[in-house]
């Protein structure tokens, strides 16, 4: 639904554009968090496809449970599933921002407060979210929302598939590897590939930790190009001014 959604919100066709959103608002029925990548209608200011995806998101919630055994008393049962999404796990075996902080706390020995891993991990999303709006390419874009969702909260390890996403895009429109784009390559390919790194359960997992360095390093490069695209646009700003 992700995929089917980036490939036609930007048509010039109204049908197939109308189909995209249509898609995104039934990932969204599915699973919650494909709303992220709404954001992307408010990057282009495209606020009326935007309110028209959330009505779509609504009645993809609302028009199944219709025709549903339970009626719409299953509304109920909804709410009280997706209010789980939200909880933060704080073992070190996981994609979320407490997750990784739980590793390093492990690793380091450092007593970090395990009640400030909820506000870190907020902050942690909100600043993807924010520095979505900065990058100069798309699946760049993508893959700073897809780093939001990521760091929220703990999922099964079939999370790091929708990396195949910003993947796919970044192909169609790079023709090389560069030093702009080598890191997010090796990344997003060692968190998808089934690398043979086995484990001890409760005891050792490498490839959790490689998983979580590559979620870390990711993070870091989209906030730097983030905080580089922001400091060119300021030193634009002062050159016209000065001019």
């Amino acid at each position: 639904m992700i995929l089917c959604y980036l490939a036609g919100y930007q048509s010039e066709n109204k049908i197939v554009k109308e189909l995209s959103l249509i898609s995104l608002a039934i990932g969204f029925g599915l699973k919650l968090y494909p709303a992220f990548f709404g954001l992307l209608l408010l990057q282009k200011k495209d606020f009326k496809a935007a309110i028209r995806t959330c009505i779509y998101g609504i009645a993809c919630i609302v028009l199944p449970y219709l025709v549903l055994f339970e009626g719409v008393e299953g509304i109920k049962t909804w709410f009280s599933a997706t209010r789980g999404y939200g909880t933060h796990s704080v073992d070190a075996l996981g994609n979320s921002m407490p997750n990784i902080l739980a590793t390093f706390k492990g690793a380091t020995k450092i007593n970090l407060n395990e009640s400030l891993f909820g506000p870190a991990t907020i902050v942690t999303c909100l600043v993807m979210m924010a520095s979505s709006f900065f990058q100069e390419k798309e699946w760049k874009k993508v893959l700073a929302i897809l780093m939001s969702m990521v760091l929220l909260s703990y999922q099964g390890e079939y999370i790091y598939m929708l990396f195949g996403i910003p993947m796919l895009l970044a192909f169609k429109s790079d023709d090389a590897f560069t030093k702009d784009n080598i890191l997010e390559y090796i990344c997003m390919i060692i968190l998808m590939i089934p690398l043979p790194i086995f484990y001890i359960h409760a005891k050792e997992y490498p490839h959790n930790v490689l998983a979580q360095l590559c979620l870390v390093f990711l993070a870091v490069k989209i906030f730097v190009d983030a905080v580089r695209k922001i400091v060119d646009m300021k030193k634009n700003t002062t050159k016209k001014a000065a001019s």
